[in-house]
């Protein structure tokens, strides 16, 4: 493979968030060892159409700042693409069916997840002003991280029919930690086109330095929090593993990605390390 052809292949997939699709399943895969819910295929199937609506439908009303994040030429949907509204449809619609499985009160919180997401991204008109939940600086990062915490971890719960357990709280919080050190680490990467849009972050407002002691804090804290949480609970040892591999991993990255005048493809780069490991936890607690 040449360098121009694995240069395409990447941009096609990052800029389309192609593995951002996938990632839902090897998390929940990874805890659900621990939490031992009885989730169906049809479950997993549910999340990952969830996240490419999600995914698809920030993309198409993220175009003024992604214009210049990312390279339209690998753009498959886009706003102006006929078929991006029926793609977003259709994956709303495939999840609702696969969450349909666990009754008509579990579909209608899962509508319920999936218009609490569009708020993300969506202008909201409150009190004769035009508000995004993506353009309030640190609450941005925040909400963006709920769904990969809060959602991830307690959805199945409500699918099967069971109160959220003590062991279940605490990785919630451990989730929220490594989804906000992402999306905040996302704001250091489109500076340029947030500032282009208008749209106010961290990065802007407390500027690169903070940003980047703050992303240190927030990984240091989430990495002993993950190995304590693994020792508390006496959990497998490659849950403990995970967090011992992935504190320096992610600070050797961080340091790495500040330097880079470009991060577009380094932003990336920190979830497919992640996703590894997670595949790698879960292959070590299937051999053990």
């Amino acid at each position: 493979m040449t360098a121009s052809t694995l240069r395409a292949a990447s941009g096609y997939v990052f800029t389309n968030r192609l593995h951002v699709f996938l990632m839902p399943v090897l998390p929940t895969l990874f805890w659900n060892m621990a939490l031992q819910l009885p989730l169906p295929p049809s479950y997993y199937l549910m999340t990952v159409l969830t996240t490419v609506a999600g995914y698809v439908f920030n993309i198409y009303t993220d175009h003024a700042e992604d214009e210049v994040n990312y390279a339209s030429s690998y753009l498959v949907l886009g706003r102006g693409d006929r078929w991006t509204v029926p793609v977003i449809l259709l994956a709303y619609l495939g999840s609702d069916l696969c969450a349909l499985v666990a009754g008509w009160q579990f579909l209608l919180f899962n509508i319920a997840q999936h218009l609490l997401g569009c708020l993300y991204s969506m202008p909201i008109h409150f009190g004769g002003k035009r508000v995004r939940i993506k353009e309030v600086p640190f609450l941005k990062n925040l909400y963006a991280a709920l769904f990969w915490s809060f959602a991830l971890i307690l959805t199945p719960f409500a699918y099967v029919g069971r109160p959220p357990t003590d062991l279940a709280w605490a990785v919630v919080l451990v989730c929220l930690g490594m989804s906000y050190f992402i999306e905040l680490s996302w704001d250091l990467r489109d500076i340029e086109g947030d500032r282009q849009a208008g749209v106010r972050t961290v990065p802007m407002v407390m500027g690169v330095p903070f940003t980047g002691a703050l992303l240190v804090a927030v990984h240091v804290a989430t990495c002993v929090s993950g190995w304590w949480l693994a020792q508390a609970w006496h959990l497998a040892w490659p849950y403990a593993l995970l967090f011992a591999v992935n504190l320096p991993g992610g600070l050797a990255w961080l340091a790495w990605y500040l330097r880079l005048p470009e991060k577009t493809l380094g932003s990336h780069l920190y979830v497919v390390w992640l996703g590894g490991l997670f595949a790698a936890g879960i292959a070590l607690l299937v051999l053990a």
